[in-house]
């Protein structure tokens, strides 16, 4: 019984190394993987050009053939110190 002891207690901390190494290579490429997926999911930026820009805007106004109204344009609107509208 003495010699099983005596082994058990030697095996222990080989034992024990050998499971934090699997556990930290484990980790390592669980955080790997996570990171790669967060970076390859992210949202891609939308770059409008000119054309788009315009041919967007005139979609989402003009679709149901109403027009804008030009609130503004030729009336000054007083502002106060801070620029904001004074009522």
């Amino acid at each position: 019984m003495d010699k099983i002891s005596a082994l058990l207690a030697e095996a222990k901390p080989l034992y024990r190394r050998k499971q934090n190494e699997k556990r930290a290579i484990i980790g390592s490429l669980f955080s790997l993987c996570l990171f790669l997926g967060i970076w390859f999911y992210q949202p891609q930026t939308i770059h409008f050009d000119e054309d788009g820009f315009d041919s967007y805007f005139t979609a989402l106004y003009m679709s149901d053939d109403t027009t804008i109204d030009d609130f503004g344009q030729n009336e000054v609107i007083p502002l106060d110190a801070y620029g904001l509208f004074e009522v």
